[in-house]
């Protein structure tokens, strides 16, 4: 950048020095009169004219061109095509620059964006799945809970099924020890009768 900088900068001045340096004859017939025009064979007179614009030129002396003007002309006009190419050149390649310095930064910030947006991602994920994983721990626990609520339930009817037919078997074996006894009472009481009639 900074060579391209140079090399416009020596280009330009060369063109300013041959711009700036008009020749001698060129000096001697700009601002003549008419009559020092016509009498110097250098010079030629131009008369006034008026542009397709409106606008009105006033007559004037210019140099007659030469062969040396000629070529300082063409050295003019080649050194201005070369300055101004070299200026094209050099906005070309700031141009280029910039906009390689352009997509850099914009690389730059959509990486940073996709990054930033990523770790959002990263952490809506994270959230999200600790979320599921507390209500689906939430819901096992629940599910334990009914689980074991149904379990108690059933040991507690199974215990009072139990406890009913085990009162209901003491009730019944209570039942028989008094029916057996009352029989047994019954037996003695006979045979004692019995036994009580053969001794009469």
């Amino acid at each position: 950048m900074i060579r391209v900088f140079s090399t416009f900068v020596a280009v330009a001045f060369a063109a300013s020095v041959l711009l700036i340096a008009p020749t001698a004859t060129a000096a001697g017939c700009k601002g003549a009169s008419k009559t020092a025009c016509t009498a110097n064979n250098t010079c030629s007179w131009v008369d006034g004219y008026e542009k397709k614009d409106g606008q009105t030129v006033r007559g004037h002396c210019r140099a007659i061109p030469t062969a040396a003007s000629k070529a300082a002309k063409k050295k003019r006009d080649e050194a201005r095509e070369k300055a101004k190419n070299a200026k094209s050149n050099a906005k070309k390649k700031a141009e280029k620059a910039k906009n390689r310095a352009g997509k850099k930064s914009k690389d730059m910030k959509d990486n940073a964006k996709k990054k930033a947006s990523d770790k959002k991602d990263k952490v809506n994920k994270k959230a999200k799945d600790k979320k599921k994983s507390a209500k689906k721990k939430a819901k096992n626990k629940k599910k334990d809970a009914k689980a074991k609520a149904a379990e108690k339930k059933k040991n507690a009817k199974k215990k009072a099924a139990d406890k009913k037919k085990k009162a209901k078997k003491n009730v019944s074996d209570k039942k028989s020890k008094a029916k057996k006894k009352a029989s047994d009472a019954k037996s003695k009481a006979k045979s004692m009768g019995d036994a009580m009639k053969k001794k009469n």
